[in-house]
């Protein structure tokens, strides 16, 4: 952390990731076509202190980090002193291209398409290296940053069960709902990669425009749609939402 800091808000913030997203090679299928793998992304910010991350504790598990605590966990010793009340939670959602995505919209089983599977894989590395370089422009601005999937706080308990959760980070930064799948639906669906950066920065957290934690789910609002039961190959989704163990066993 530099000596001082540098004025910063969200939209400088999400300046420098949409920059980033389109300007990066590693956002390209250079393998099969060299188009982009995600289109312009979606990012929202969480206060650090919002009552729903002492809630996860409750809702996912007591092990579940808060803000606080992946700052104050992974931070140098020496500059936990430096972290301060000021604390939030930058998040974003970058969209599978249309190109990908409609390349596996008609299939139903495994194999994915190719377009689909390099764009899972090589999509995550590009994500990844995105968190790193969203940590290294706050940093230079003088700000403490982590992303908590990065830190060594960060562990699997279970094989589905994490100490900290991207999608229940963005749910708290309004940018979506849980669906009967157990997937995220956002403002551009659900084909896409998410991830989040702690920083002790006081940024304008984005509001919450919804009412339940499943508002954007079709079947649940409306009691309409549930194609997600029939597409599911491993037979895994049923009205009861997903059961992990019987889709995990499939993917094996």
């Amino acid at each position: 952390m530099n000596g001082s800091r540098s004025p910063i808000s969200s939209e400088s913030i999400e300046h420098f990731i949409k920059a980033t997203v389109a300007e990066s090679s590693m956002n390209r299928l250079s393998s099969i076509d060299t188009g982009p793998i995600f289109d312009q992304p979606l990012i929202g910010v969480a206060d650090g202190w919002d009552p729903l991350f002492t809630e996860y504790k409750q809702i996912i598990g007591y092990f579940h980090l808060t803000p606080m605590e992946v700052l104050q966990g992974t931070v140098p010793l020496d500059q936990r002193k430096q972290i301060g009340e000021d604390i939030s939670v930058v998040c974003w959602v970058l969209p599978f291209a249309e190109r990908i995505r409609s390349s596996n919209a008609m299939k139903s089983g495994l194999p994915a398409s190719p377009l689909w599977s390099h764009g899972q894989e090589y999509g995550e590395k590009f994500n990844d290296y995105l968190r790193q370089q969203v940590v290294q422009f706050l940093a230079s601005k003088g700000y403490l940053a982590v992303a908590p999937m990065r830190s060594p706080l960060y562990v699997k308990l279970s094989r589905y069960v994490t100490n900290w959760s991207e999608r229940h980070a963005l749910y708290a930064a309004g940018m979506g709902t849980f669906s009967l799948s157990g997937w995220f639906i956002t403002e551009r669906g659900m084909a896409m990669r998410c991830a989040s950066v702690v920083v002790n920065a006081r940024l304008t957290p984005t509001p919450r425009c919804y009412t339940s934690h499943t508002e954007n789910c079709p079947f649940y609002s409306h009691g309409t749609c549930g194609k997600c039961i029939d597409r599911c190959p491993a037979k895994a989704i049923t009205t009861n939402g997903l059961n992990k163990p019987q889709c995990r066993e499939y993917l094996d």
